[in-house]
Formats: C-alpha cells, sequence, structure tokens
C-alpha cells in the first residue's frame, strides 16, 4: 500500500487524547492523533515522511485534519497542522 492509497481511499484513522485540566481532572479538550492503516504506514512518523517524500504533505494533513473532523468528540477539539501546510497556496483556497 502506498501513501498515495491511504489518501485517497481515506484509509487515516484518528484516535482522540483526552486533555486534562489539572485542577477539576476532568477532560477538558481533546488532541486528534492520525494513524495510518496497519502495516508500515501505520505510524505518524511513516506517514508524513511517505508524504514528503511523495510530495503529497498538503493532501495527507488536510485527509487527516477532515477524518479528525468526522468523527470528533464533544467540546474542544486541538488538532496538530503540518507547518508547511500552512505556506501551501492551497491551505487559503479553504
Amino acid at each position: 500500500m502506498t501513501i498515495q492509497d491511504v489518501i485517497s481511499n481515506g484509509l487515516i484513522r484518528v484516535v482522540y487524547q483526552p486533555i486534562l485540566r489539572l485542577s477539576t481532572k476532568t477532560i477538558y479538550a481533546h488532541e486528534a492523533l492520525a494513524r495510518g492503516p496497519e502495516g508500515p504506514l501505520h505510524s505518524p512518523g511513516a506517514l508524513f515522511e511517505a508524504a514528503a517524500d511523495q510530495g503529497l504533505l498538503f493532501a495527507l494533513d488536510l485527509s487527516c485534519r477532515t477524518a479528525a473532523l468526522r468523527h470528533k468528540p464533544p467540546g474542544t477539539l486541538c488538532l496538530n497542522v503540518e507547518p508547511q501546510s500552512l505556506v501551501d497556496p492551497a491551505f487559503r483556497r479553504g
């Protein structure tokens, strides 16, 4: 399976890490963490390295954000954004 397959077929899985408010020991927010399908592209490092090698960093980053918003838990959601995506012209187009 290639990084293009992962992106094109929407194979990003998201796990939501709770962020706690220590003073009340309650969940304040969640951080969305992307994972690839089982196999060599499962870890975020492998996913983003493969995307960078293929010139697909923005496409993967967008796919991760889209997947995170699809099933987001209630409340505040923290999303990670690849720094290069912020300067990509496609980022501004939406």
